[in-house]
């Protein structure tokens, strides 16, 4: 249901965007103003009380409404998770600024372009050449796309339900206000949701990384991670990095003797490889399990998860007359035979290719061939 879950809410932002500020922004900085107020005692460890006050109860209250959603019926489940997932993750919160400046600097607009990059990053943009503002709304988008997409999805898969989109979310945004409010290191909470959304991020953030480097050109990508400037405190560093790796495009805090000045050209690559790593992680997604993984010595599985027999439960085999099946044994398990037993984990790499008939098939000359596939 995860894969549904996620293609439900990206084709609902379209049909129906949402205000990402007015909706969850506002409501989340004005409760956590609130909060700290009353556990700001003047003490470092204050910080971490706040923080965990305005995180841990949205998500225990996430969790909690979807197992009882779930219980109650299934449909209700999913819903209440594509709704979460609908405040939590989308293109919707820079998607729109990016395409208003692509189509400003196309049509040598740049004043405009200057002010729509100026609203997106807080900041003040004048003077920036046209390759500038390419590179900075490059750099903001590949990071946005990130926080606001991969990074949810990574949470959202590895925690149940959607408990780990609401930490992700809600870490991201209480590190996003702690930036814009204070680099006090002497302001308990915003040294704690910084030190917290770091921890949070670690992993989303080299997944996201090496995303963008499977999707782009990988070997660039991977260069650019491994020489990129190491005192570039920013959080994203290493998704930028890669991402100009994968794009051929310079950015900053990387290798400047990789890749070429920014231009529409490459923001338009720019969208194209957010939504192949996009297309993939919905293909990772939609992968499922034969079963299989729980074996008894000399005689094989016990059961399987699908309508396929016990004896084609890895391995090639024939379906039918003329249908070569191969299923691969994989590598974790499967949700009603969580554990492994007497089943070495494989990863199968199937090669088409293409093998002569022969002639023996009726309507097939001898110099026709049919593809084959061969399994190592």
């Amino acid at each position: 249901m995860v894969i549904f879950s996620v293609i439900a809410v990206l084709l609902l932002e379209q049909l129906r965007p949402l205000s990402y500020v007015a909706c969850v922004r506002t409501p989340l900085f004005g409760l956590a103003d609130w909060i700290e107020r009353r556990f700001d005692a003047g003490e470092p460890h204050n910080g971490a009380w706040a923080w965990c006050a305005v995180v841990v109860p949205l998500v225990a209250l996430s969790g909690l409404v979807a197992v009882v959603f779930d219980a109650l019926n299934p449909l209700l489940g999913w819903l209440w998770t594509v709704g979460v997932l609908y405040l939590t993750l989308g293109f919707r919160q820079f998607s729109h600024y990016y395409s208003a400046i692509h189509l400003a600097l196309r049509m040598d607009d740049l004043e405009h372009a200057r002010e729509l990059l100026g609203e997106w990053c807080g900041e003040s943009c004048a003077g920036l050449s046209a390759s500038e503002v390419a590179q900075r709304a490059i750099e903001q988008a590949l990071v946005a796309s990130h926080r606001h997409v991969f990074g949810v999805l990574v949470c959202f898969v590895l925690l149940p339900g959607p408990c780990g989109a609401v930490l992700y979310c809600v870490a991201a945004e209480l590190d996003a206000v702690c930036g814009r409010r204070s680099q006090d290191p002497n302001d308990a909470f915003a040294a704690f949701a910084r030190q917290a959304f770091a921890v949070v991020d670690w992993l989303p953030l080299r997944l996201t990384a090496l995303l963008f480097a499977v999707v782009g050109n990988f070997e660039d990508a991977m260069f650019s991670w491994r020489t990129r400037d190491l005192n570039d405190a920013r959080h994203a560093a290493i998704v930028l990095a890669s991402g100009a790796g994968a794009l051929g495009v310079r950015l900053s805090g990387c290798n400047e003797s990789n890749g070429e000045a920014a231009d529409t050209g490459h923001m338009h690559s720019a969208v194209a490889l957010v939504w192949r790593a996009l297309l993939l992680w919905l293909l990772v997604l939609a992968g499922h399990t034969h079963g299989g993984q729980l074996c008894v010595p000399f005689y094989g599985a016990l059961v399987t998860n699908c309508d396929i027999d016990t004896s084609r439960v890895k391995g090639p085999s024939r379906w039918g007359a003329h249908t070569q099946l191969h299923v691969s044994a994989g590598l974790g398990t499967s949700p009603y035979t969580p554990v492994r037993f007497c089943c070495r984990p494989e990863v199968t790499l199937l090669t088409l290719v293409a093998a002569p008939t022969g002639g023996g098939h009726a309507g097939i000359g001898a110099d026709v061939t049919q593809p084959a596939i061969s399994a190592r």
